[in-house]
């Protein structure tokens, strides 16, 4: 690059999900959520503006390998995917539970865990393409959920299932679970069951096609700074 030539701008496209119910307004009015903010700040910081992309999650999974896709918020480190994203140090704190109707969840009624869940034959709706965490993926994968997992591209739908009685309980992150319930007019028909689940921390994944690791270096210390400065504290309690 010549002394006097113009640096090349640093742009990357960042998924944000593509249902609406999962979002609420940011501070210039978009709908957005707290990881989403969180990732355009720390960008800011190195020198980086973020487009945003709302994507459903498999969708996003397949633009981050191929290199459509450069920034992938709260994701899982399994060694499936360092083939082709590079992943953050810092981590967002994943805590998954399983969403049931409240009539279902009498006292003498919810399951206290996802065996027993099983085990009473009712059905669960998962999202295509999450992974959940390495104990909870395990769960699925065995014989007692065999033919007892329903599957769709976003929550929205499995939410819409869980109202009219197709499925018995949604796997989802639990604050999100939760906002995404209040716009569908569901707060008060679904809540959290009593099941404990291991907690796996997720990680924000870049595509090693389009970002280089020091990047990635970068954008850690940047968030270091902003957890330090309080700047991640207040982004996620606008959005609580």
């Amino acid at each position: 690059m010549l002394p006097n030539a113009p640096a090349v701008a640093c742009v990357l496209r960042v998924r944000q999900n593509a249902d609406p119910t999962a979002l609420m307004r940011g501070a210039d009015g978009l709908l957005s959520g707290p990881q989403v903010e969180t990732v355009r700040e720390a960008l800011r910081r190195i020198g980086c503006s973020a487009v945003i992309v709302p994507l459903p999650w498999a969708r996003a999974l397949l633009d981050l390998e191929t290199g459509r896709l450069d920034v992938l918020p709260d994701t899982h480190r399994v060694p499936e995917r360092e083939a082709f994203a590079w992943f953050s140090r810092s981590t967002w704190a994943s805590t998954v539970r399983v969403f049931m109707r409240v009539s279902d969840l009498g006292a003498h009624h919810a399951p206290r865990s996802l065996e027993a869940f099983a085990q009473r034959k009712l059905r669960l709706g998962v999202q295509t393409g999450v992974r959940y965490g390495a104990d909870i993926d395990r769960l699925l994968k065995s014989e007692p959920f065999k033919d007892r997992l329903e599957r769709a591209p976003s929550r929205q739908g499995l939410w819409k299932m869980l109202a009219l009685g197709r499925i018995d309980g949604v796997l989802a992150g639990e604050q999100t679970g939760r906002r995404e319930l209040v716009p569908l007019g569901l707060a008060e028909r679904v809540a959290a069951a009593p099941i404990r689940l291991a907690e796996e921390p997720s990680h924000t994944a870049f595509s090693r096609a389009t970002v280089k690791a020091g990047l990635v270096d970068r954008f850690d210390a940047a968030l270091l700074a902003m957890r330090q400065d309080g700047t991640i504290e207040r982004i996620e309690r606008f959005f609580e």
